[in-house]
């Protein structure tokens, strides 16, 4: 019981928090309301200055830790990554296009359109240091210690990186409750919340879908579109997804993972390289489930998508935004934070809203990230020895 406690305190935390808010939330007056409000707008602003600061050397590291196993090839496999999540996320986009309007999402919602609910202290600051600039410097620094032995530079983004851990770890997760509490308090206060969780019950029957079709489809193409050996090879990395949905965690999943990934593999060589190196970046689950909440809210409070042209950048920001992925419960929505309301302009209460979902949903996803992995190193070993061996490979 304390096991269970100790891993699921902040699902159930957030579990109690909903319960009160839209239960008895019209009980809080409207002074606590915008004194919880302010506090989660004053943690949203220093997230939003301090975040590009402390993800650079989550990015950094992920890269210059590949030093000296076969750079050329470690790039191509973290080329395939960006470009295999910046696929995900551009299908979410095609789902949010195809069924939105089946499902009849964008019914005028109007989150927030009350707005009594307000801030006590209007302290906006605007950031010193971009998101994008911090994973643009963050790539280039990763890539060009990746090539460099282990001097006074690594140990100093080493020491860097472990107080960002501790921030994240030990001061925001203890924290995430109070930063929701108010955006939800807010929501609850100027929204139909009942006609918003009637919708998200088929949208995440949606999201669920889309995930089992893109992900099996990995596993497809891993084993050469050939049915038996994909169900096998699925069989054998379903473990690893319990796993990883009931831990919450892909890092403590990874022996699990490398197991089945050997046994999928022709080459073990490239799954002892290719797992331990996409296992905080590649994380498709989340490339699905994020964006496709995210454009679900977005049509609920304007009854329709934003345009493609619109939506292009944001997906290309997030995909470089996944090599910075922080591993604590509720990190890759704390990543999409500033994205969403630079390139897709979020309030408040589309925020706390998406927050809220993501973190419930996150041990499914969580599972689907492992999953997706285990799928992407046959695709690795797949084209690897293509080009190896060019013949016809026999699959296992």
């Amino acid at each position: 019981m304390t096991s269970f406690l100790r891993k699921y305190w902040l699902l159930l935390l957030l579990f109690g928090i909903m319960i009160i808010v839209f239960g008895f939330g019209d009980h809080f007056s409207l002074y606590q309301k915008q004194f919880f409000f302010t506090l989660s707008s004053l943690i949203k602003t220093f997230l939003l200055v301090g975040l590009p600061f402390l993800i650079f050397p989550f990015i950094v590291m992920s890269i210059a830790n590949l030093q000296g196993k076969g750079a050329v090839l470690v790039i191509a496999i973290l080329f395939g990554v960006a470009l295999s999540q910046f696929i995900a996320i551009l299908f979410g986009y095609g789902i949010g296009e195809l069924f939105f309007p089946l499902l009849d999402l964008g019914t005028h919602l109007n989150l927030g359109e009350r707005n009594d609910v307000c801030v006590l202290i209007d302290w906006e600051v605007d950031p010193f240091f971009t998101i994008e600039i911090s994973l643009l410097c963050g790539l280039i620094t990763g890539i060009i210690l990746s090539y460099t032995k282990q001097n006074i530079v690594h140990r100093a983004i080493g020491k860097y990186l472990v107080f960002s851990t501790f921030f994240f770890e030990k001061i925001f997760t203890p924290l995430l409750p109070l930063y929701i509490l108010g955006f939800l308090l807010k929501l609850q206060n100027d929204t139909d919340c009942g006609n918003i969780f009637e919708k998200f019950r088929t949208l995440i029957v949606l999201l669920f879908m889309a995930q089992i079709f893109y992900i099996f489809f990995y596993f497809l193409w891993g084993k050469a579109f050939k049915s038996k050996p994909t169900f096998k090879a699925f069989r054998r990395a379903l473990p690893a997804g319990v796993t990883a949905f009931s831990s919450i965690s892909s890092v403590i999943t990874l022996p699990v993972t490398l197991k089945a990934a050997e046994e999928n593999v022709q080459d073990k060589t490239i799954a002892n390289l290719t797992i331990p190196t996409t296992v905080n970046c590649h994380a498709l689950g989340d490339a699905i489930a994020l964006p496709l909440i995210a454009l679900a809210i977005y049509y609920m409070s304007y009854a329709s998508l934003p345009d493609f042209w619109t939506y292009l950048p944001f997906a290309l920001m997030l995909t470089l935004a996944q090599f910075g992925a922080i591993s604590v419960a509720g990190g890759s929505v704390i990543i999409i934070v500033p994205i969403l309301i630079s390139h897709l302009k979020f309030s408040p209460e589309m925020i706390g809203l998406i927050t809220a979902v993501s973190i419930f949903l996150d041990p499914w996803n969580t599972g689907w990230n492992v999953m997706g992995n285990s799928g992407y190193v046959m695709i690795v070993d797949r084209i690897y020895r293509r080009f190896r061996h060019p013949r016809p490979l026999v699959q296992k």
